[in-house]
């Protein structure tokens, strides 16, 4: 009996407990600093009351913290023109990042209410994501760098443009900055790297991209190459400018890693000249996974002409 009662007092103190930090919290929504402060404040907490309360939907529902230590953290970034505060909740046991962004239009020095306006949530699964802000043209920009795809033969890291002049928080342009596909066991791997070199406010806005590839094969270097594109601001999205250095099929097909990888037939065109220089070598490793690799490819003009340099032939 006396177990019991125990059990009942205790259950009798709990609940009511946690039912004051739920309430704390959602009335802690108004303001991104009152949002920060509870976290800061507290070490264990349910989530659920505060996407509640800024009428967030379909957001995974994610408890902070135990007995023993702290799991949930914020960071508040503010940008002064246009005045604004983006709140970062990690909660990094969990996999999960969100940002919430709040905008007051008394400015920075007033006492107004604050009206929260949006919330973006980066893949954050295996790494925690990265952000900056960046000024395009007059513009603020939220750059976020998240995971892509991940798994046991390919990995991306994504980068999402959000502009902050916008309503809500819906990229602008995306950009898979990072890719990796090992190609095991006998297939052609990749390692590709995205970077922005340019920008360009006026007389459109325009975002200037050099990417790069590395082929490879079993981990050993093959060959590679450079590709150039251009993203021209069109609306709410920036859109590859058809008048880039390089094919938009070949931007997608390589450095597009989250939707797949060439195909052997694609390999076969972009390697061609490396693969004849294998095929006309000695006999080696390579050589003789280039043989196996050509019997998984289709009939093109590019196998008939590595199968008559393997034999010795002019196609």
């Amino acid at each position: 009996m006396i177990g019991s009662k125990f059990v009942v007092m205790t259950c009798a103190l709990t609940l009511p407990l946690l039912a004051g930090i739920d309430e704390e919290l959602a009335a802690a929504a108004k303001s991104p600093y009152e949002i920060a402060r509870f976290v800061d404040n507290h070490v264990t907490f349910d989530l659920a009351p505060l996407w509640s309360a800024l009428g967030i939907k379909d957001q995974m529902v994610v408890g902070c913290g135990d007995s023993s230590r702290r799991t949930c953290y914020e960071e508040l970034i503010t940008v002064l023109d246009p005045f604004q505060v983006i709140l970062l909740l990690d909660a990094n046991d969990f996999g999960l990042q969100v940002y919430l962004r709040f905008v007051r239009g008394s400015g920075p020095d007033g006492s107004g209410p604050w009206k929260f306006i949006g919330h973006y949530e980066p893949a954050a699964k295996y790494f925690r994501p990265t952000h900056q802000v960046i000024r395009f043209g007059k513009k603020p920009f939220l750059l976020v760098t998240g995971q892509g795809v991940s798994g046991s033969d390919w990995s991306s890291k994504n980068e999402d443009w959000l502009d902050l002049t916008m309503p809500g928080m819906t990229p602008v342009f995306s950009l898979t900055t990072d890719g990796h596909y090992s190609g095991h066991p006998d297939r052609v791997g990749l390692d590709t790297l995205a970077t922005v070199v340019a920008l360009e406010s006026e007389p459109v806005e325009r975002i200037h991209v050099v990417y790069n590839v590395d082929f490879k094969q079993q981990g050993e270097f093959i060959s590679s190459r450079s590709d150039d594109a251009v993203y021209n601001r069109r609306g709410t999205r920036f859109v590859f400018d058809a008048r880039s250095k390089s094919a938009k099929a070949d931007i997608e097909n390589l450095y597009d890693i989250d939707m797949g990888h060439p195909s052997n037939n694609d390999y076969l065109r972009y390697l061609l000249p490396k693969l004849q220089e294998i095929a006309a070598g000695p006999e080696n490793d390579r050589k003789a996974w280039l043989k196996r690799f050509l019997k998984e490819c289709c009939n093109t003009r590019e196998r008939r002409a590595l199968e008559a340099a393997l034999a010795g032939k002019k196609e």
